[in-house]
């Protein structure tokens, strides 16, 4: 049995419930700045996996009291680094052009390293490796919001490459001179200007930690959505996750959102949400429980698993409005 069709935010305390979330969305929005600059002069983009290479060999002269092993190794897709063997499908995935690995030991002789190289077809590409690395706690590294640590290994994010650092000890003892050895490193890629466009469109308020993930092919339990962002939100009484998708072109959206509500509605019950414009659509079941869907140009929207269904409109007006104002 479906629920009966009518608006789901009825009421004026719900309103304003809505009304505080697209506050506090607009209000981080325009305060995003892009990735740190404090570590300038960077370097224009490497020609080549040889040429970065090269940079690499400079390092010491640039962190005092370090030193390489040996010259640095470069890989493809087909010759993956062996601590990366296991993430290899997904590099594949994601468009691995190179990477360069280099073993190197810390100043003051605390430890040694084992550092990668690994450069993306793009800055969405290399997100995806990003995101794909985090585990444990996320906890951020002072190298700006492209850079955070994974347990004891440190992971950058910048434009389209990735840097890894993994030291062979305890991220306590060796955190000071793992983060001189990545700012060196940072120093020889060229700095991005701003995030990719897909990445900015998404609400940032709320956003659960490790949760936003970048699929260049089909969404695992969404197929139906590729080339998407999704991320998962908390509200006040509940939760929500939003699934936002560039199909490349109108065309291309208006076929994707039309197949999507056929999948989540197939009895065709949905109902529109008043005001927002767009293509879009609330569907309820019972056994799948709330989702809403917008098309807007060649973006495909999905709020999914809903549970606050006030933070769920929330999201998907925000994400709206992102897409008419966020410049490319």
């Amino acid at each position: 049995m479906r629920h009966l069709r009518h608006p789901p935010l009825a009421g004026p305390i719900m309103l304003l419930a809505l009304a505080a979330i697209m506050l506090d969305c607009w209000v981080a929005w325009a305060q995003e700045l892009p990735g740190s600059t404090a570590f300038q002069p960077h370097a224009p983009a490497p020609a080549d996996a040889t040429e970065m290479v090269a940079r690499l060999t400079t390092l010491p002269t640039a962190v005092e009291g370090l030193r390489l092993r040996a010259t640095p190794d470069v890989w493809d897709r087909e010759g993956t680094a062996a601590r990366l063997v296991a993430f290899a499908p997904s590099l594949e995935r994601y468009g691995l052009n190179w990477g360069v690995s280099a073993s190197v030991e810390l100043p003051d002789g605390l430890a040694s390293a084992e550092m990668d190289v690994l450069c993306l077809s793009d800055a969405l590409q290399a997100f995806g490796v990003f995101t794909g690395l985090q585990v444990g706690d996320g906890i951020p590294a002072a190298l700006g919001e492209g850079a955070q640590w994974a347990g004891d290994r440190l992971l950058l994010w910048q434009g389209p490459y990735v840097v890894i650092i993994e030291p062979d000890s305890p991220r306590v003892r060796v955190e000071a001179q793992v983060l001189a050895l990545a700012q060196a490193v940072s120093a020889q890629l060229p700095l991005p200007e701003r995030r990719p466009l897909l990445v900015r469109l998404m609400p940032a308020v709320r956003m659960q930690r490790l949760t936003l993930v970048y699929w260049p092919r089909q969404v695992p339990d969404v197929p139906t959505l590729s080339q998407a962002l999704s991320a998962r939100y908390l509200g006040e009484v509940g939760a929500a996750r939003l699934v936002l998708a560039d199909l490349g072109n109108e065309t291309a959206a208006r076929a994707c959102y039309r197949q999507l509500l056929r999948e989540l509605d197939p009895s065709g019950l949905y109902w529109p949400l008043p005001g927002l414009g767009g293509q879009n659509a609330v569907i309820t079941d019972d056994g799948r429980g709330m989702a809403m869907l917008l098309q807007e140009g060649q973006y495909v929207a999905a709020v999914l698993e809903v549970t606050d269904h006030v933070l769920a409109e929330a999201l998907l007006r925000i994400t709206l409005t992102h897409i008419h104002t966020v410049q490319p």
